[in-house]
């Protein structure tokens, strides 16, 4: 996802991965708790008591405060992203071998919904 904004609003490709990184670990949490539940320990979030799932939501938390504190921009939008570009944005993520590769399978309107929040924002 985050090449095609790189190529179509010279969005430099780290900021996309950091921007895009919260909603594709929130879309990802259900299919592999436990890697993402280990991702949270790592960041020093506490766990204990918690449910496998729950813990791994942790990690979200942690992405976030980091992202915060570190000045990611909170949505695509004050990147520049034009949200009528969306379904060819979406198309050419597609194309991406990165599609077949992620814990959870996914589908057009998947992709298209992780653009539009990450658009939005939180």
């Amino acid at each position: 996802m985050a090449h095609p904004l790189g190529g179509m609003f010279d969005i430099p490709h780290g900021i996309a991965n950091a921007v895009l990184l919260p909603y594709i670990m929130e879309y990802n949490i259900p299919s592999c708790p436990k890697r993402f539940n280990k991702i949270a320990l790592q960041m020093g979030e506490k766990t204990l008591g918690m449910t496998e799932l729950e813990g791994a939501y942790k990690s979200l938390d942690g992405v976030i405060k980091l992202s915060d504190d570190i000045g990611i921009p909170k949505n695509l939008a004050l990147l520049g992203m034009d949200i009528n570009m969306l379904d060819k944005l979406v198309k050419d993520s597609m194309k991406s071998v990165n599609v077949k590769a992620n814990p959870r399978r996914n589908t057009y309107d998947d992709i298209r919904g992780l653009f539009i929040n990450a658009y939005n924002g939180r």
